[in-house]
């Protein structure tokens, strides 16, 4: 009997004690972690899906996930700035990794108005040299979810060697995955490339970048602050000088009472962005997907009469 389990010992994977712990902040990024680490570990999410990331309260569990961290990545404090103290006070053992730090291929900087200056999608995307804030909803260029996941495989092979050819054949396959979703985009998109539409906050200036859309104003800026009555004021006076207008998306993860209201006086259609995942299962599918509904979204609402 002793030999038998001694044997059933032996046969254990190695990777079930070898692997890192690991916190991802929002679900976009837990699902780049989770593609990496799948067959060896699965990294805990902070942040739901369903809750503002510029703004909560950690719960208990949330404390006792960050204290046993072994590596947190996060996108950083300009997306999340009340995690920087729970961070340091936490977790301060756990190798943090602050994704708008890396030398990802597309940084952009903030955009400040209300209403958005149209702009050359062929552009340099080497915008490293701006003193302008950078807009922090970095996931939203595949191509920086691809230098991410990369990132992220090096990391983990770094303190996890057992299982470094596992993370950098995964960071390939999930490339892959991203480029596939990305040629989807492209698809669906390509007949709405002059489509007009308004979105609730700030936060798609990488997707349109990349996949030659624009957004003409955001109710609320990148921070997803509440807007004031001056930028309401630009906004609706931009509806009423913008015939082709079709949209205004809101988000779930926002109110939308803003939105509503404004849709409902100007007469555009109300639909549904999400730059999270909030109808997709956790996971290492959940980032491929994301981007795949956010173009079926926006073809779905600027496709009507």
């Amino acid at each position: 009997m002793r030999y038998l389990l001694a044997l059933l010992i032996s046969l254990l994977p190695l990777t079930a004690s070898a692997a890192p712990r690991v916190v991802a902040d929002i679900a976009p990024v837990h699902s780049i972690a989770a593609a990496i680490m799948q067959g060896a570990s699965t990294p805990e999410l902070l942040v739901p899906a369903t809750a503002d990331v510029h703004g909560i309260a950690l719960r208990p569990s949330d404390a006792r996930r960050l204290s046993e961290a072994d590596i947190v990545f996060w996108i950083g404090p300009a997306l999340s700035p009340w995690l920087s103290d729970p961070l340091d006070s936490l977790a301060p053992q756990a190798q943090r990794i602050a994704l708008t730090e890396l030398d990802l291929p597309t940084l952009l900087p903030t955009r400040e108005n209300a209403a958005f200056e149209a702009h050359d999608h062929d552009h340099d995307h080497d915008e490293h040299a701006t003193d302008a804030p950078i807009d922090p909803h970095i996931w939203l260029a595949p191509e920086n979810a691809i230098r991410i996941a990369a990132h992220m495989a090096q990391v983990l092979g770094e303190a996890d060697p057992v299982n470094a050819a596992l993370y950098q054949a995964n960071a390939t396959q999930l490339a892959a995955r991203i480029e596939a979703a990305s040629a989807v985009v492209e698809t669906t998109l390509a007949p709405h490339a002059n489509g007009a539409f308004i979105v609730l906050h700030d936060a798609y200036h990488y997707f349109e970048d990349r996949f030659g859309i624009a957004a003409t104003a955001a109710i609320s800026a990148s921070d997803a602050a509440a807007p004031g009555a001056a930028r309401l004021q630009a906004v609706r006076a931009l509806i009423a000088e913008t015939p082709n207008l079709r949209c205004l998306f809101a988000e779930p993860q926002q109110a939308d009472a803003q939105a509503r209201q404004i849709a409902q006086d100007t007469g555009l259609y109300l639909a549904t962005l999400d730059p999270m995942g909030v109808d997709l299962p956790p996971g290492p599918a959940l980032f491929p997907e994301l981007i795949e509904n956010l173009a079926a979204s926006l073809a779905e609402c600027l496709a009507k009469d």
